[in-house]
């Protein structure tokens, strides 16, 4: 019992510290949506919107500029981040909804894994 209370606590201490640290990652950065679409069009509006309302609900609150990236229906977007693209959450690519299937029906254009990607959600039901 004492051992499950030591741990307990162990873990409610960690949690703040992790919090400060996402924190002090995020102060001041700026976090970059890179649109695999046209400006003007749904996907763009919808990354502006969700652009506008999230830093308030990340540790540090960091900026968040949008980017489009319109080339072979987004593929080229998603080719490139997952290539080449920092990995630490500072750039988040926002897909056509087709782009999970993208490898399986447009091998010679996706050069990606689908299920090595995190998928954070869609703003499309």
């Amino acid at each position: 019992m004492k051992a499950l209370l030591a741990t307990l606590l162990s873990l409610a201490a960690a949690a703040p510290a992790l919090a400060d640290d996402v924190a002090s990652f995020y102060r001041g950065k700026q976090i970059r949506f890179v649109v695999g679409s046209a400006a003007g069009g749904t996907y763009d509006l919808l990354a502006r919107i969700v652009a506008q309302h999230l830093p308030a609900h990340i540790p540090g609150n960091p900026s968040i500029i949008v980017q489009n990236q319109p080339t072979a229906g987004g593929a080229v977007m998603v080719n490139q981040l997952y290539a080449l693209g920092p990995k630490d959450g500072t750039v988040i690519g926002v897909p056509l909804n087709s782009a999970p299937a993208a490898p399986l029906l447009q091998p010679a254009a996706a050069h990606y894994d689908s299920s090595k990607l995190i998928w954070l959600g869609s703003t499309h039901a």
